[in-house]
């Protein structure tokens, strides 16, 4: 529980709202205790409070391999040219090349958070991107070098960028998330009906480990309130997939998110959530569970939401 709750601090100072006690430590509310949960400053915290920049890291192929292997969410980022990445890749490695990396925020990788390990041909481009994402914000960029020099497994085949489908392939009956069983956070059944419940869904596809997401959350709470009869958001929890996960509750709770939320369940995570390589994304859904609009990735504020909602609902 202090694991989840200090995970909780550090995202939550992105926000501003937490409450800093005296001794070095910080209070947070805790709702369950009707009180406040004491945590140690952590140097990771810290870090974040004073938003520095991270410092370049070079780690071996052992090491990027271990991570990879660790179940932990992480992107493989092959930085080479679209033949070299053809030629031979790193399994489940995606590409942008260094030429097309600036001190920008990338719209592939909208989570500054994400941990990411670079990798080029010799170590060269490598460490030129992963200096350029630093400048740009990330926060968890390893270097790991030339794929030479990677002792593991390689596959060729061209660079396909993952998809939503679009409307064309998309049944009536199934709509863009298929047929699925999940249930939301506090534990009720639903499955792709859901849809049915609103002319317009708006399905912002979130993480509990992701800054950006919590951040914008205050904001959708308002529009879900604002939009009511006209546009239902929902959540869609990327990293959650049983009901009742503190963390995310404790989550929803604090930023007043208290619009409908559901988990990833395996129907989800085999299937539509699949092809989701980043959060938050947004799309947003009509009855029969199509896609109208655009795929949103990174997050927004309250503006810049209402502009892309009136938008979508132009296109109906």
């Amino acid at each position: 529980m202090k694991k989840r709750m200090i995970q909780i601090a550090a995202l939550l100072v992105v926000l501003g709202t937490v409450f800093v006690g005296g001794c070095g430590v910080k209070k947070i509310p805790n709702d369950s205790s009707q009180g406040v949960v004491e945590l140690e400053k952590t140097e990771e915290i810290e870090k974040t409070e004073r938003m520095e920049m991270a410092e370049y890291k070079r780690i071996t192929p052992e090491e990027a391999k271990e991570r990879i292997d660790s179940g932990d969410q992480v992107v493989i980022l092959d930085v080479r040219t679209p033949e070299e990445y053809e030629e031979g890749h790193i399994p489940g490695s995606i590409l942008i090349p260094n030429e097309e990396i600036g001190t920008q925020v990338l719209k592939e990788l909208p989570d500054l958070n994400q941990e990411i390990l670079i990798y080029c041909r010799s170590g060269n481009r490598s460490e030129q991107a992963a200096r350029k994402m630093i400048a740009a914000g990330y926060q968890h960029v390893f270097d790991f070098g030339g794929i030479g020099d990677w002792p593991y497994d390689i596959e060729a085949g061209a660079y396909v960028a993952a998809e939503l489908p679009t409307e064309e392939g998309v049944s009536a009956a199934n709509g863009l998330l298929g047929t699925f069983q999940t249930r939301t956070l506090d534990g009720r059944e639903t499955d792709q009906d859901i849809f049915t419940e609103a002319d317009l869904t708006m399905l912002n596809i979130w993480g509990t480990f992701c800054g950006p997401c919590i951040k914008e959350m205050p904001d959708l709470a308002e529009l879900s309130k604002q939009y009511e009869g006209r546009v239902r958001i929902m959540g869609l929890i990327s990293d959650v997939a049983e009901p009742g996960d503190e963390t995310a509750e404790y989550i929803v709770d604090y930023t007043g998110a208290d619009y409908t939320h559901i988990v990833n369940s395996k129907d989800l995570q085999s299937g539509f959530m699949r092809q989701i390589q980043a959060v938050p994304t947004t799309i947003f859904l009509d009855r029969e569970g199509k896609q109208v609009g655009g795929i949103y990735m990174g997050a927004k504020n309250k503006a810049g939401w209402e502009k892309v909602i009136e938008e979508v609902l132009g296109e109906q």
